[in-house]
């Protein structure tokens, strides 16, 4: 085949373009946690990563397959195909469960823009919210609460949180109506817990998952905590709300970014993980 007319070339092609997709991957996760590079350039930059990598894997395993004849071929495009695994498996193990990579959410109920006119949901992809507003996309989203008419409020963190941030201010009602459609699922958890008994459910839940605790609860009912993302290392604030319902409790938690207009899921995924563990 001419394929196989010289494969040490196909291999060395690979070779060489999986090695670029690792440096390119390392580049913008330091350039975005040195702010040498915006959040949606880096994004951009790995959407290609990905879409590169794959196309390298394709190549190197071909190539790997049909040059069972030359040893150094098989060898260094089997290196390729492995290399190139990495950068894939690393931008892939950053994405909230259950949300399609760079792209759109399962399709959903449409979201009505302000037109009236309705448009299909793209939601949680790397992609969601960078447009913020384009034909087909629905309002960026970087507030999620299990409770979107009474959302627990930051105080603790406030401090914390870097000039320039996001307001803690709710969203409101746009935010609301998108979390809806998107993530319908995301409610607040009814418990037969004691509110006491709750709250520190809710503060080892915290814990297990890695948060910062700022502010425990022990008395108001209200945990804040500052929450790491993998990758690009951002802060997120996360307050957890317990309160009495009868015997039982009420446990509401919102996970709010400090900085972006989207946030790809991760607030989400992140109120799911909690609710799950809880």
């Amino acid at each position: 085949m001419s394929f196989l007319k010289n494969p040490k070339l196909w291999a060395n092609v690979a070779l060489v373009a999986s090695i670029t997709c690792i440096l390119a991957v390392i580049a913008s996760i330091v350039g975005v946690r040195m702010d040498a590079m915006g959040f949606r350039t880096a994004t951009s930059i790995l959407r290609t990563v990905v879409q590169a990598g794959l196309i390298v894997f394709v190549l190197a395993a071909l190539t790997m397959l049909l040059s069972r004849t030359n040893r150094t071929a098989r060898n260094r495009s089997a290196l390729a195909a492995a290399l190139v695994v990495i950068p894939l498996a690393g931008i892939i193990s950053v994405q909230p469960a259950g949300t399609p990579l760079f792209a759109g959410a399962p399709p959903g109920p449409p979201v009505t823009g302000m037109a009236g006119t309705p448009s299909q949901g793209m939601a949680v992809g790397m992609g969601v919210g960078m447009g913020g507003g384009a034909a087909g996309r629905t309002p960026p989203l970087n507030d999620i609460s299990t409770d979107t008419q009474d959302p627990p409020l930051y105080n603790a963190v406030i401090p914390h949180r870097p000039q320039g941030s996001n307001t803690v201010e709710y969203p409101g009602a746009i935010a609301a109506q998108t979390q809806k459609q998107l993530f319908p699922d995301i409610a607040p958890i009814e418990s037969e817990l004691s509110m006491d008994d709750a709250i520190q459910r809710a503060l080892r839940v915290a814990e297990d998952m890695g948060w910062e605790i700022i502010a425990q609860g022990l008395t108001d009912g209200v945990i804040e905590a500052v929450a790491t993302t993998r990758f690009f290392d951002f802060q997120d604030d996360v307050v957890i709300r317990v309160r009495a319902n009868g015997t039982g409790s009420i446990v509401d938690i919102r996970s709010h970014s400090r900085i972006g207009r989207g946030d790809q899921g991760k607030n989400a995924g992140r109120v799911r993980d909690f609710i799950a563990a809880f």
